[in-house]
């Protein structure tokens, strides 16, 4: 794989210097212009995406390599990340491409987990890498207006929604009774917790997993709306009512289940993927539902870094990421502190008007860009000591720490302004929380 901005040959190394110094001001300047928001933490940012957008020959096109040293790319990472990497930093040649890598890769309406390395093809064992597709895919078009590019990937984005419908790879399908999205087979890992050592699943969740089922009514949703905006006629309207109205499931004795077995039982792990289903566009909540997730995760998932995996009150949990490969992973998603999720608790903040708040949420996690890997921010963090640990240089840490950091920037901004008769959204629809 190679960079996007591929280096040229100068004879002249002070040339070379002050040509890539230039190259970098521009990304700087041009993050700064698309997001709005003109500070020191933003161009910083800007300029460490540059790092994970490559390109790869098989198949060809524009990816993302999701951390170095460690990682190649990855779907998932892919496309939470490309929001931070491309569409608020003015990329928006690299976002139509990279949805196109991911797009052209659909396989039963599965986007590739990961590619093989040696590029011969690529392991498919995910159930929200092509939900996050079809959040990226409405995010790129609500940004750039792209209808051109939203008609010609309508038919692969209803595809994906009809395959998960009628049943698709590792039992992932639409649950007749109820319309929520099963997913889960013995051996397999499938969400983003999706540590296997060996024939160990760590954190199977098999089953309904909540974040999956916020995805999967975004996904619907994402559909309809770029129908609407195509002016043609959406197809999953009553899926999407359906699956909408059997989510309150999820909430039991006033708190919601990380996930539901297939016959209901519920998971009261509290980990927090409640927010990155309640952070989503079509998720139905009320106002005191996410004000009890928000003292939920701060009470027990939040630190100054990002968000607890599992929390510590829980048996199971395991703070010490560290040791051999085997002792790490066993507490990668059991406690370990990962950054990235905390982008949808800042998002819940904001939903109920808490700016400050959500800024301090923030104030650690800014601070650690000087820390580990310099001007990026790290994979995960040990949960008792909140050592950098992983990768020192991730993807989707980097590119959701600048998504926050402009929602709350530009929600200060519109704080510190008298309110109009109407407050107009962000420049960035990016953010669409759903409250009913």
């Amino acid at each position: 794989m190679t960079p996007v901005t591929a280096a040229q040959t100068v004879a002249d190394p002070w040339a070379a210097y002050a040509q890539e110094a230039a190259r970098r001001r521009e990304l700087a300047r041009r993050a700064q212009e698309t997001s709005g928001v003109r500070d020191e933490l933003v161009a910083t940012l800007a300029v460490a995406a540059d790092a994970y957008l490559v390109r790869r020959e098989r198949p060809a096109g524009v990816t993302v390599i999701a951390g170095y040293p460690w990682f190649a790319d990855w779907g998932r990472d892919s496309m939470i990340a490309l929001t931070g990497l491309t569409l608020l930093t003015g990329r928006h040649a690299e976002a139509r491409d990279l949805l196109g890598t991911f797009l052209a890769s659909l396989r039963r309406g599965l986007t590739p987990n990961n590619f093989h390395d040696d590029g011969g093809g690529a392991g498919f064992n995910t159930v929200d890498g092509a939900l996050w597709l079809a959040v990226a895919l409405e995010r790129y078009v609500s940004v750039t207006g792209d209808l051109s590019f939203a008609r010609s990937s309508l038919p692969a984005l209803r595809e994906l929604l009809d395959w998960h419908l009628r049943g698709t790879d590792h039992g992932i399908r639409a649950d007749d009774r109820d319309g929520l999205l099963l997913a889960g087979e013995a051996g397999v890992q499938l969400t983003w917790m999706d540590v296997k050592i060996e024939g160990w699943v760590v954190t199977p969740r098999h089953g309904k997993p909540v974040e999956v089922q916020g995805l999967w009514l975004a996904a619907l949703g994402a559909e309809a709306r770029l129908s609407d905006a195509l002016g043609e006629r959406p197809q999953y309207v009553g899926a999407l009512a359906r699956a909408r109205e059997s989510f309150p499931a999820f909430w039991q004795g006033g708190a919601y289940a990380d996930a539901l077995a297939a016959d209901g039982t519920p998971d009261r792990s509290v980990r927090p993927n409640v927010a990155l289903a309640l952070a989503l566009p079509d998720t139905p909540t009320t106002p005191a539902q996410v004000d009890r997730v928000i003292r939920e995760v701060e009470a027990q998932l939040l630190t100054p870094v990002g968000v607890h995996t599992l929390s510590p009150l829980d048996a199971r949990y395991r703070g010490n990421y560290g040791g051999a490969q085997v002792q790490r992973d066993a507490a990668y998603h059991q406690g370990t502190v990962w950054p990235w999720p905390l982008t949808a608790f800042v998002e819940l903040l904001l939903s109920r008007g808490e700016v400050r708040r959500a800024r301090a949420a923030l104030a650690g996690l800014t601070g650690h860009v000087w820390e580990a890997g310099i001007g990026h921010v790290s994979e995960v963090f040990a949960g008792d000591s909140l050592r950098p640990g992983g990768c020192p240089f991730q993807a989707w840490s980097t590119a959701e720490l600048l998504r926050a950091h402009v929602l709350v920037s530009l929600a200060e901004a519109r704080a510190a302004r008298p309110a109009p008769a109407t407050v107009p959204a962000g420049p960035l629809p990016l953010s669409t929380q759903n409250l009913t």
